[in-house]
């Protein structure tokens, strides 16, 4: 305890490069205790690379009490800020995150809507299909990748036909991620719904 307090402490000390290094140490330590300093840090800290160190810290140990801060921090000016606060709320697993991830799909950042779509199907909210159905229209075929994967954890059937549309795409990365989603939606509703054609192979 002792140590996180003089970690803590050192959030505000004057010099940036230390406040980044100390950031990177909490996460090290993955301790929920660490959410209310760094969130605190996060809405105080003006240096650009800090608030993404202390960004990156905070999804990787936040707990509920971070909700808040994360959904803020997805309409931040900065990309990298929205990305991780993405996936901190897919860390989180609360369903009232669902709706701004929604937005957040749209993001002119490709990272950040690759995050938005990593949280919707961790959480897994079925409120999410649709909106992840036509993420996999996205220019980016990683955002179609991480789309695919989602909708495969989330198990909803009305992802299929979109689905085995996919064993067309460019990427190969983007047909398994099909594949597999289409096997893990056939798990979960005891159908067969897989594609058995050679573009995925």
């Amino acid at each position: 305890m002792a140590y996180i307090e003089e970690l803590v402490k050192a959030l505000s000390h004057e010099n940036p490069e230390i406040r980044g290094k100390v950031a990177g140490a909490l996460k090290a330590l993955e301790d929920a205790r660490a959410t209310e300093p760094l969130i605190k840090a996060i809405e105080n800290e003006s240096d650009k690379e800090v608030r993404r160190e202390l960004a990156y810290a905070l999804h990787w140990v936040a707990d509920e009490r971070a909700l808040p801060t994360f959904i803020r921090l997805l309409e931040d000016d900065d990309e990298s800020l929205r990305m991780w606060a993405a996936y901190g709320l897919g860390n989180l697993g609360d369903s009232r995150a669902v709706k701004p991830l929604i937005h957040t799909l749209v993001d002119e950042d490709e990272r950040v809507r690759i995050g938005a779509a990593s949280a919707l199907g961790d959480i897994g909210n079925r409120q999410a299909v649709e909106p992840l159905i036509q993420a996999l229209e996205d220019e980016n075929c990683f955002v179609r990748d991480q789309a695919a994967l989602s909708l495969g954890l989330i198990g909803d059937d009305r992802a299929v036909a979109s689905l085995n549309e996919l064993y067309g795409d460019e990427s190969l990365h983007v047909r398994y991620a099909a594949a597999l989603s289409l096997r893990m939606i056939d798990k979960k509703t005891g159908r067969n719904t897989s594609c058995s054609c050679t573009n995925c192979r």
